[in-house]
């Protein structure tokens, strides 16, 4: 990081270097300590390793590329100074290598008049010879409002003053970058309460403005029972806590993220009394590298006791290493160091994005809200995040340069009962390859335009089938922003199982349940043949439990990162076994929810000849294909609806002499023969909540047993 008294230190080198220079070592580790240097630069006369920052000119740089054309590459502390000594590189190897490329003229500051220090030094070094420099600061500059420290030279009011603050010895850094995490004490006695109101203000709006209410307000979560999280706008009121956490502990976010971090998050999580403990999870996910980071801050809207569920987070877990061995021993945390975050009302916990945590039960009568937001630094944004926020934080975002907001100026509005909201409209990222999605394509760049993040997996499927597909969908309010579909490395001549496809159908499913919440919303769901689960996903956003199954284990363990990853907590992944009439491997505590299954989903259940007949007997046969003593069988009087979507596959017919379509008329020949009614959703006249082109040759049809309708009218007749 820059030393404190670097700008007129940087000026007075560029005065001072000769008009002919290239290279000028701003922080060097010199062997030769020589007494004669007079000046702050000289030139180069013996090796210098360590070297962490320096100046090129553009003439430098172009000798510096002409010297390494067509060679080897070589670190830059072995090559600057091979270039610049008068006998070349002490090693052969190199010095034969550089023997004909130009010199270059290299300086170097005098030793102890460094223009950087080292913001964290984690190893030891023999070469050391260079000493910070302590900053002289005169009493006369005014305290930094942000961080309570003193002005450096170029520390601008309103900015943290991240050098005078002295982060090397500084405690909450320390824990941060320690355990990932830190806690604060409260910040104002009154803030806290004035937001919790508004929080449940939102709530209840939002419990009598039924299913479109809540796609607008209330963001995906885990372990949605008794929980939720009802995304805030930036209010008067919010603001004013916002501007309060900012100007306290604004540097540790500046330190971490930078001054152009952007909020991406903000919203309350309420867990109602009763409310089940989360699965511990991490909200962001470690890729490759090279993404953002995202630093996350807690804020307790009341105080928050042992048995009102606080978050509880597992020390040291922000690591790569941590999740790696976390993974690999099953997720267990029964051995692992934890800490329940209890806070007073207004005190505030910040942790990295990385951490593993969990909210806790609440066993208490009172609800727990804790206020949450979120920074992410520049770059591309990791995996695994949800970005909760409403449409107006969307469309207009907020750095940490825009702090202190100015609270008069909000002209964010709560949600009335009364009100009808509209709908939400959500972005899936696609690549040029799926613009249309008339067929099962596979993604495999990214796209230039950013619709579709297409990422090379490390993780493989399994040993036969190394490939998998993920769609992450994430909801920052009125649009979905950067979701991903993460294609893994496979053979060439490898094929895709049908699961690991995004197909047009599971689009225009996954499209008409978004557009009409109600079907899914507090029901028991069952999605057959799941697929790479994006039905599943939606059907998760307003249903009480969704059951998504499929035939292929690498097909259920890619539904299961698209389902975490999109905050869809209350699901079950289960597999069928192979034969000639497929028997799911339920479990003993899914059978109270099989009884109240209400919807059954099926993504082109018609592809292929002969699947008419086949999709019949299992309508018919389904309570023997479970296998389950669950009282679950169509042609009850609360029979399920079954919701599929059949790409319109056409074909002549030489017996008709026509265009028909492959298996659909056979089907609902099949339906009226057997008692169900099979009626097709005017899906074209519903509104897209999917930034995906709806595919034009694909049908969703509603079906139902036509017998259970009868019972329902017609009297009981007495014996």
């Amino acid at each position: 990081m820059p030393a404190p008294n670097a700008r007129p230190l940087l000026s007075a080198v560029l005065a001072e270097l000769p008009p002919e220079w290239d290279v000028c070592f701003l922080a060097p580790t010199d062997l030769d300590r020589s007494p004669d240097d007079a000046g702050l630069v000289s030139l180069v006369s013996t090796m210098c390793y360590g070297t962490n920052a320096y100046l090129i000119s553009a003439k430098g740089a172009e000798r510096l590329l002409e010297s390494t054309e067509d060679q080897d590459l070589l670190p830059v502390d072995e090559l600057l100074p091979a270039l610049a000594l008068p006998q070349g590189h002490p090693r052969r190897d190199v010095a034969r290598l550089l023997r004909d490329a130009p010199k270059l003229l290299l300086y170097r500051l005098r030793p102890g008049a460094n223009l950087i220090i080292p913001a964290l030094r984690s190893w030891d070094s023999d070469t050391e010879a260079s000493a910070p420099v302590t900053a002289v600061v005169p009493v006369a500059r005014a305290p930094c409002g942000i961080c309570g420290g003193l002005q450096a030279a170029d520390h601008r009011p309103g900015k943290a003053c991240v050098v005078a603050r002295g982060l090397s010895s500084d405690p909450q850094l320390a824990a941060l970058r320690g355990g990932g995490f830190c806690m604060m004490a409260p910040l104002h006695p009154v803030l806290p309460g004035q937001v919790a109101a508004e929080v449940d203000q939102i709530s209840s709006a939002v419990g009598a403005g039924g299913a479109e209410q809540a796609t607008e307000w209330l963001a995906p979560i885990h372990e949605a029972r008794l929980r939720h999280d009802v995304k805030l706008p930036l209010t008067a009121t919010v603001v004013q806590l916002l501007n309060t956490v900012i100007q306290e502990h604004g540097w540790l976010f500046r330190v971490f993220l930078g001054d152009t971090a952007r909020l991406v998050e903000l919203g309350a999580v309420v867990a109602c009394p009763g409310a089940p403990p989360q699965p511990w999870h991490a909200d962001v996910d470690f890729d490759d590298g090279g993404g953002a980071r995202i630093l996350q801050a807690f804020v307790a809207l009341q105080d928050v006791s042992e048995n009102m569920g606080p978050t509880e987070v597992l020390v040291g877990s922000h690591t790569r290493d941590f999740h790696r061995s976390w993974q690999q021993a099953g997720q267990r945390s029964d051995h692992l160091a934890r800490q329940s975050l209890t806070l007073d009302a207004g005190a505030l916990a910040i942790l990295d994005g990385h951490v593993v945590h969990r909210g806790a039960g609440n066993t208490s009568a009172l609800p727990r809200r804790l206020l949450h937001f979120a920074f992410m630094s520049a770059g591309r944004p990791p995996p695994g995040f949800t970005y909760h926020l409403v449409d107006e934080l969307v469309q207009t975002p907020v750095t940490l340069e825009h702090f202190p907001l100015d609270p008069e100026s909000s002209s964010y509005s709560l949600p009335k009962k009364e009100s009808t909201m509209r709908s939400e409209r959500m972005r899936v990222q696609r690549s040029s390859l799926l613009s249309v999605l008339r067929e099962p394509r596979r993604a495999v760049r990214l796209d230039a335009d950013g619709d579709l993040d297409v990422e090379t997996g490390s993780e493989q499927t399994s040993q036969q089938m190394p490939v998998e597909l993920q769609i992450h969908l994430r909801h920052p309010g009125g649009t979905w922003l950067s979701p991903e579909a993460i294609v893994g490395r496979h053979p060439e001549k490898a094929s895709l199982p049908d699961g690991l496809r995004l197909w047009a159908c599971d689009v225009c499913l996954a499209d008409v349940l978004l557009a009409k919440p109600g079907l899914a919303c507090g029901r028991v769901v069952l999605d057959l043949a799941c697929g790479c689960a994006l039905p599943s996903v939606a059907a998760a956003r307003v249903a009480l439990h969704v059951f998504a199954v499929d035939g292929q284990e690498a097909v259920l363990r890619n539904a299961a990162v698209n389902l975490r990853r999109n905050g869809a907590g209350a699901t079950a992944l289960r597999c069928w076994g192979r034969g000639a009439s497929p028997a799911y491997r339920w479990r003993r505590e899914d059978w109270p929810r099989l009884k109240n299954v209400r919807l059954l989903l099926w993504s082109d259940p018609l592809r292929e000849e002969g699947s008419a007949e086949r999709l019949m007997q299992t309508l018919l046969g389904i309570r023997r294909w479970f296998r389950t003593p669950a009282r679950f069988q169509l042609g009850r009087s609360q029979a399920p609806r079954l919701l599929m979507a059949v790409e319109l596959r056409r074909y002549f017919s030489m017996t008709t002499l026509r265009d028909e379509v492959l298996e659909l008329p056979h089907f609902k020949a099949l339906c009226r023969r057997r008692g169900f009614s099979c009626k097709r959703l005017a899906a074209a006249s519903l509104p897209t909540r999917l930034a995906i082109v709806r595919p034009r040759n694909v049908a969703v049809f509603s079906v139902r047993p036509l017998r259970s309708i009868r019972e329902r009218r017609m009297p009981c007749r007495s014996r």
